[in-house]
């Protein structure tokens, strides 16, 4: 039993801390939600968003994937260390973009709010307002799923092709206002 111990030092180390990284990320990652959940409260006096949470458990599903990937790098021989590095990095920009767009998401949808509670207050029609949000916040998931899709070689095409077009319209939509 001491052998296997003594064969296995460097790889037992590794996954010691591979395993307090994630412990430790995951600990950063809720204390840093907590004192954001409470931020929000206090600035703009409305009950905390859905996108908070949702940022929470991408961030802790991140760190874990990411962990499992590392401790992947154990059982290589080597031969699929180039893959291995592939899928961390494709792992890694999806935990960026699916957060990015949920706080975009979360911060134009706040602004909306406070807009439409400015119209109401005023006594103006906010229906224009809140058709608006929706669609802003449907392009946004849109843009945030096309740019997910760019991470795989067999949909790279198709996300292109519907980002162009994107941009086309956000162009002609931007001439004729």
């Amino acid at each position: 039993m001491k052998n296997l111990f003594e064969a296995y030092r460097q790889d037992f180390i590794y996954v010691l801390i591979t395993i307090i990284a994630v412990l430790v990320l995951r600990l950063v990652t809720n204390a840093v939600i907590r004192w954001l959940i409470k931020f929000q409260t206090r600035k703009f006096a409305v009950k905390p968003s859905n996108a908070i949470p949702m940022i929470r458990r991408i961030l802790n599903t991140l760190w874990i994937v990411l962990g499992f990937i590392a401790l992947r790098y154990i059982f290589d021989d080597g031969e699929n260390a180039g893959r291995i590095s592939n899928n961390f990095k494709i792992a890694v920009y999806l935990g960026i973009i699916a957060s990015a767009t949920v706080v975009v998401a979360s911060s134009v949808n706040i602004w909306f709010k406070l807009n439409i509670e400015k119209k109401i207050e005023q006594q103006q029609d906010p229906t224009s307002i809140k058709f608006l949000r929706y669609v802003v916040l449907i392009s946004i998931y849109f843009m945030g799923a096309l740019f997910c899709l760019l991470a795989f070689p067999s949909l790279r095409g198709i996300a292109q092709t519907a980002l162009g077009g994107a941009g086309v319209l956000a162009l002609i939509a931007g001439l004729a206002a």
